[in-house]
């Protein structure tokens, strides 16, 4: 089975197997946050995440900012980012427990 990992900066992606899916990693929700800008984004993305303990979130950021914020802000939080599809601006986000 193929693994998806890879380092991005200083934050480590985790090796996860890939689905037969469409999508590099499972989710158990997708927010699509379109051109949102990342202050808000933030407080949105973290309330999303407290909500949802333990599972994994597809984010959507069109956002300039976001490919440096979202990993940062997971580094930070103790989040983990698990997956990032720059060309389409995914990142895939597994919430703290």
């Amino acid at each position: 089975m193929d693994t998806i990992g890879a380092t991005q900066g200083s934050c480590t992606l985790l090796a996860i197997p890939m689905n037969d899916t469409a999508s590099p990693v499972a989710h158990d929700d997708v927010w699509d946050a379109g051109d949102m800008g990342c202050g808000i984004l933030m407080i949105n993305l973290r309330k999303r995440l407290r909500a949802m303990p333990g599972q994994t979130l597809k984010l959507i950021a069109l956002d300039a900012g976001a490919p440096e914020d979202i990993p940062a802000y997971c580094r930070m939080t103790g989040n983990t980012l698990l997956h990032v599809e720059a060309g389409e601006r995914s990142y895939w986000i597994r919430a703290k427990q």
